[in-house]
């Protein structure tokens, strides 16, 4: 008898094409031998070089209050006023809040697109985007329902219980499709072909993940806008 995640393993995800997006520029030798050094192999004025490039590369944005919220979504504003001595929920509602702002701004919270969220973990950032579009939602608590205009893919490589995009009544829980796998095996040009604008978002990836997120948003076809956040 085979073990059920032996056997899970070998089914492959949607849109499944191993290491698309993995940079597949050959290195030259001078290459090579740099990416082989450890930190310990550079002098100390090396490393001073690099860190003073870092800092000056620094962008500063100081046109943003630290706790903004956006004005267009009432109920993100009271979830963030209700959590304000929990820390760690605070963190991500202003993260999120901060990211509908520059999204609204840039026209992409726009009913009709099909938003990719890569490295989603639960999907939180998805469930607001979701709640931003929703044509009739219960202002109070969740479940909602959301306009069948809009379409979510939420791809992770890990497995979660509490997935957010579950909070939805049925009849918006069709627009949501989770995708369980690595991003770096993501193949956008395998999502079946429509007019829907492909809105790439994603937050809190690690740097090489971010790597990944922005070549697989490249690929995608009709590609309405990218929103990657660190």
């Amino acid at each position: 008898k085979k073990c059920n995640i032996y056997t899970q393993s070998l089914i492959k995800p949607n849109y499944y094409n191993e290491r698309e997006n993995l940079d597949k520029t050959e290195l030259t030798e001078e290459d090579q031998k740099f990416a082989g050094m450890k930190l310990s192999d550079f002098s100390l004025d090396e490393v001073k070089s690099i860190l003073n490039l870092l800092r000056n590369g620094e962008v500063k944005n100081t046109s943003r209050k630290e706790n903004f919220q956006p004005s267009f979504y009432e109920n993100l504003e009271k979830e963030i006023e209700s959590n304000k001595e929990n820390k760690k929920v605070l963190k991500h509602l202003i993260q999120q809040s901060s990211l509908l702002e520059i999204m609204n701004k840039e026209g992409l919270l726009a009913n009709g697109n099909c938003f990719l969220e890569l490295g989603a973990g639960t999907g939180g950032l998805s469930e607001k985007v979701a709640e931003v579009l929703g044509t009739t939602f219960n202002k109070k608590s969740p479940p909602y329902l959301i306009s069948d205009q809009s379409s979510f893919i939420i791809g992770d490589r890990g497995s979660f219980r509490k997935k957010k995009e579950n909070a939805f009544l049925n009849e918006g829980r069709d627009a949501f499709e989770r995708v369980k796998g690595d991003i770096a095996d993501f193949d956008p040009k395998l999502i079946p072909e429509s007019n829907d604008k492909k809105i790439c978002i994603a937050k809190h990836l690690c740097g090489s993940a971010t790597d990944l997120a922005i070549q697989c948003a490249t690929r995608i076809m009709n590609l309405g806008g990218i929103l990657v956040a660190r």
